[in-house]
């Protein structure tokens, strides 16, 4: 219901909101009923899963797609126990990866901005996202991560990972 009322508020502005949802997937695969939290009506699931846990991504992933999904699996730059090997295997069974935009920004405290950059030159990322909870600890800078995108690969494929793709699941 509130989600309608802000899709009413949002179409005055000319904005277009999608529903969706990112699901938490533990070590054991939970009996879910997933069509509930696609992405804008479509068979797009973006999936998380533990940061320290070593979880059996591949066989949570395998099921899904086996069910028909295509899987977005959201801030891959955070399992630490995914070898470069894992990556590869993962995309060429047509996963999709997504990181966060303050993932690309070099700083003492980010963790995951080597791993970020590597899949950056390989072109590994499909979707670039905010994961912005709020405005003052987690500012969207989605144009900073543009620019980043733009001068170290290419202007086209930071339009791809910052509009086109995500826009492709959308509609």
């Amino acid at each position: 219901r509130n989600f309608h009322l802000l899709e009413e508020l949002a179409k005055r502005l000319e904005i277009k909101l999608y529903l969706g949802a990112e699901i938490y997937l533990p070590f054991k695969f939970p009996a879910l009923p997933f069509e509930n939290f696609t992405i804008g009506n479509k068979h797009v699931l973006l999936l998380e899963f533990s940061p320290l846990i070593d979880t059996p991504i591949f066989d949570h992933v395998y099921n899904l797609k086996h069910q028909g999904y295509q899987v977005v699996i959201a801030h891959i730059e955070r399992y630490r126990y995914l070898t470069y090997d894992d990556y590869s295997d993962l995309k060429s069974i047509g996963v999709l990866f997504q990181v966060n935009s303050s993932s690309l920004f070099k700083s003492p405290f980010n963790r995951y901005y080597k791993i970020v950059r590597k899949l950056l030159k390989d072109r590994l990322i499909d979707i670039v996202a905010s994961d912005s909870h709020n405005l003052t600890n987690r500012v969207p800078n989605l144009d900073k991560a543009f620019q980043i995108i733009k001068k170290n690969v290419s202007l086209e494929y930071a339009k791809k990972i910052t509009y086109d793709i995500p826009l492709l699941l959308l509609e």
